[in-house]
C-alpha cells in the first residue's frame, strides 16, 4: 500500500527545494547546545573511537531514554558513562553497581531504616544509592536477580519506586552494560526498555590506542550542562514538530526494516519519534530531516551484527543522500588503505618513481570519489553525512599532497 499522497511524495523525493528542507531554521544562539557540543568534543578527544556512543547517549538523555552497552570487558564502558553523566546531569549524580547472582536489594537501593521499621513502615535509606541519582550504571545487568530486575523495570518505565509507598525517583537515564546478550526470554522486557544500544569494542586503530597510552587513559571533561540548560534542550525537542508527514516517514522505515525480517516492538516505534526529534535538536535544527531518522539504526537492532544492515536499509529508505555519502566515504577509506608509507622508500623496497605512481593512483581515486560527492551536494544542498564525507575527502587529499611532496624531496643516503 502506498502511504504517501502526491504532495508528501514531492516533499521528500521530487522537488529539490523542498527536499533540501530550506525552510528548516537552525537553533541559533543556543548557548545550551553550544555547551553540550563542546563537552561532547572534549569527550571525543579523550575516548578514542567512541563518537557514535557519545552522540547516542546524548540523544538518549535528551529524549529521557535508557542506553545499553554491550561488548567485551575492558572497553571503558563505566568510565565513559560516568563522564557523560557528569556532562549531562552534573557531578555527583552517577551511581554504579555490579550485578551478580548474589547482589541484594540493599546493594542497589540501600538498607532498611531501623527507626521506620520499628514504627511499622518498610522504608529504605536510599541516600547515595540507585534511586537517589539521575543516572545509574548497572554492570553485568542481565545477571541481576528477578527481584532487582523487577524494580529496575518499574524505575525505568515509570520513574517511580516502592519505598514505604510509591515515590518518585530522580532517574533520568539508566545505563546497562553486559559482556553478553540476555540468555532467557524472561529478560526480553528489560532488553526492550533500552531504546538505544551500542556494541562497544576494543580500540581498532593503533594510532588511536597510542594516543590513549600517551595520555595515560581518558581524561574527564570539565564542561557541564546546567540543569536549566538540559531542560531548555528538552523543551527544544518537544517543540520539534512530528506530524503526519514525519509519521509517514517513520512508517516507511518500519515497512523497510520489516521487509528485511526485523520486528521491533510497538513500544520501540512509539518512542522512536522522540529519539528522532532529539537527533534533530542535536544537529541544531528545529524541523526533522530525512537524515535524522538514521539514528534509528542504533535503536532497532537486536544483535549488533545487524546494525550495519539496518543502517543501510534506513538510509536507502529515508536518506538516500546520506547512504550515498557513506558509500563514497567507504570508497575513500578503501583507497587510503593502499597508501604506501615512507619507510618503503627509505628502506629501498620501493623506488621513487614507483612510490609516486602508487600515490598518484590513489589521489586519482580520491579525486573521483570527491567529484561524486560534489554532485550529491549540488543536488541535496546542506547534508550532515555529505558534509562529513567532504571533510574526510579533503583531509585525504591534503595527506596525499603532503606525502607526494615528501617523496619528491627525498634523497637516498649514499
Amino acid at each position: 500500500m502506498d502511504i504517501w499522497n502526491n504532495e508528501e511524495r514531492n516533499i521528500w523525493t521530487d522537488n529539490t527545494e523542498d527536499r533540501t528542507m530550506k525552510n528548516v531554521t537552525p537553533i541559533a544562539g543556543n548557548v545550551a547546545l553550544t555547551t553540550l557540543r563542546a563537552g561532547m568534543a572534549n569527550l571525543s578527544d579523550s575516548f578514542a573511537e567512541r563518537d557514535n556512543v557519545i552522540k547516542g547517549v546524548v540523544i538518549a538523555a535528551l529524549a529521557r531514554e535508557h542506553v545499553l552497552l554491550l561488548g567485551p570487558p575492558g572497553t571503558a564502558k563505566s568510565e565513559l558513562t560516568r563522564s557523560l553523566s557528569d556532562l549531562l546531569f552534573g557531578e555527583g549524580e552517577f551511581f554504579s553497581v555490579l550485578a551478580t547472582k548474589f547482589s541484594t536489594l540493599e546493594d542497589f537501593y540501600g538498607p532498611v531504616s531501623i527507626p521506620e521499621m520499628k514504627a511499622g513502615r518498610f522504608v529504605r535509606v536510599t541516600d547515595g544509592k540507585a534511586w537517589d541519582k539521575k543516572s545509574v550504571f548497572v554492570d553485568e545487568i542481565f545477571k541481576a536477580s528477578t527481584s532487582i530486575l523487577n524494580t529496575l523495570l518499574k524505575g525505568m518505565q515509570e520513574r517511580k519506586a516502592d519505598n514505604g509507598g510509591e515515590v518518585d525517583i530522580p532517574l533520568e537515564t539508566l545505563f546497562g552494560a553486559s559482556n553478553e546478550y540476555p540468555e532467557s526470554d524472561a529478560l526480553a522486557a528489560l532488553y526492550d526498555r533500552f531504546q538505544i544500544k551500542f556494541w562497544v569494542d576494543y580500540i581498532a586503530n593503533p594510532d588511536n590506542l597510542l594516543k590513549v597510552l600517551v595520555a595515560g587513559g581518558a581524561k574527564k571533561s570539565l564542561i557541564r550542562l546546567s540543569s536549566d540548560q538540559l531542560e531548555e534542550l528538552r523543551s527544544d525537542v518537544e517543540a520539534v514538530p512530528f506530524g503526519d508527514v514525519e509519521a509517514r516517514i517513520l512508517l516507511v522505515v518500519k515497512a523497510a526494516v520489516e521487509a528485511e525480517g526485523f520486528r521491533p516492538s510497538d513500544r520501540t516505534w512509539i518512542k522512536a519519534s522522540r529519539i528522532v526529534r532529539a537527533a534533530t535538536v542535536l544537529a541544531g535544527r528545529n524541523k526533522v530531516r530525512g537524515e535524522d531518522f538514521r539514528v534509528l539504526a542504533d535503536v532497532l537492532w537486536k544483535e549488533h551484527k545487524d546494525r550495519e544492515k539496518l543502517a543501510a536499509v534506513i538510509g536507502n529508505a529515508v536518506d538516500p543522500y546520506g547512504a550515498r555519502g557513506e558509500a563514497i566515504l567507504d570508497g575513500i577509506r578503501l583507497a587510503m588503505r593502499e597508501l604506501p608509507v615512507m619507510e618503503l622508500l627509505k628502506s629501498g623496497q620501493l623506488k621513487k618513481t614507483e612510490m609516486v605512481t602508487r600515490v598518484s593512483a590513489i589521489m586519482g581515486q580520491v579525486a573521483a570519489e570527491r567529484d561524486k560527492l560534489m554532485e550529491q551536494l549540488d543536488e541535496a544542498g546542506d547534508h550532515e553525512v555529505l558534509n562529513d564525507a567532504l571533510v574526510a575527502a579533503d583531509a585525504a587529499t591534503n595527506q596525499l599532497q603532503a606525502l607526494t611532496l615528501e617523496i619528491m624531496k627525498f634523497r637516498p643516503s649514499r
